[in-house]
């Protein structure tokens, strides 16, 4: 299952930076028609916004679907993302990391990342 995790999540990342260079746009664009004394509801601010709830909603489905797959995400930006298991009776996390060649760490549920243990 990992590949299609570390495929997912490479998706997500690049979907999420797309989303926040379209949310650059739109607030640069909105801002330059404030100053001009006009609201920017043209066709170049409009296509933007499509664009813009496009991408929005590709990242919650590539969020959705790493959700599906049993995956806690932790952090996007480094691709921390952890799994719900069970170690001697007890509810923990296995801890991934991307770039991590398998899943090799653990961590009890009410601690992070600077808490995991080899597996």
């Amino acid at each position: 299952m990992l590949p299609q995790v570390i495929s997912l999540l490479e998706q997500l990342q690049a979907s999420r930076k797309q989303l926040a260079n379209l949310e650059t746009d739109l607030t640069r664009l909105h801002w330059r028609g404030r100053r001009n004394g006009k609201e920017p509801h043209d066709d170049a601010f409009a296509s933007l916004q499509e664009r813009r709830d496009s991408a929005l909603q590709t990242v919650n489905q590539q969020v959705n679907a790493l959700r599906d797959l049993g995956c806690v995400i932790k952090d996007l930006d480094s691709g921390l993302i952890d799994f719900l298991s069970e170690r001697e009776g007890r509810p923990v996390y296995l801890c991934w990391r991307l770039g991590e060649a398998n899943i090799g760490f653990w961590h009890d549920l009410n601690v992070g990342y600077a808490g995991r243990q080899p597996l």
